[in-house]
């Protein structure tokens, strides 16, 4: 409701940049599809067996316990929750208090109703110490990180290197308005001066056919 690529002024100066909209480019499609679930997939596989090697001999605490199967349940879903709510925050384009609250509130969420659970030990007897275990586990902190790594580390390469040489119009546009200072808004954008902006913004009406 609250996401949006360029600002209202962006718009009002160059309405070309509805027509990718208008003829579908930006909509979801068979290839998103695709992409998303290959992503998916891959995630799926890498909780799985990066936790299978890393508690594959089931821990051993200094009083004698091991880690065993709810432990490891539990560091795998807080993984995934941690990659699945970063991930979310890598493809949002506008930041607001809003989107802080959805993603930083989700995963504070989370760790609340697991802490709860696992104290309810005249319900759920299973879970009993199961949370702090989990926080007393080094390779727990390993493995947090080592997901957080593998999973967004191919899309944030990815997204780096589209924006950086097969930039959008409307992110060429993005960045000319966020670093030509002199741009204020309502103002006319022949009048703004592109002498302190990158080679490529400068090119910007002709890559939208702007006269």
């Amino acid at each position: 409701m609250f996401e949006k690529d360029v600002s209202e002024n962006i718009l009002e100066d160059y309405p070309q940049l509805y027509r990718p909209l208008q003829n579908g480019l930006y909509l979801l499609n068979y290839l998103d599809f695709v992409t998303f679930m290959s992503s998916a997939f891959f995630h799926s596989l890498v909780f799985f067996f990066a936790v299978y090697f890393v508690i594959i001999d089931w821990i051993d605490y200094s009083n004698g316990q091991i880690a065993g199967m709810f432990v490891t349940g539990l560091v795998t879903s807080t993984c995934a929750v941690t990659v699945i709510l970063l991930k979310a925050a890598t493809m949002h384009k506008l930041w607001n208090g809003f989107v802080h609250f959805g993603i930083w509130g989700s995963f504070c969420a989370y760790i609340i109703t697991i802490a709860v659970l696992c104290s309810l030990g005249n319900y759920i007897a299973d879970l009993i110490g199961v949370f702090p275990r989990m926080f007393n586990m080094p390779a727990f902190y390993f493995l947090w990180m080592l997901c957080i790594v593998v999973c967004l580390g191919p899309d944030i390469t990815c997204k780096y290197i589209r924006k950086l040489y097969f930039p959008h119009s409307w992110e060429i546009l993005q960045e000319k308005y966020k670093y030509d200072k002199s741009f204020k808004p309502g103002q006319e954008i022949g009048m703004v001066s592109l002498a302190k902006t990158p080679a490529i913004i400068q090119n910007i009406d002709d890559d939208l056919g702007r006269p």
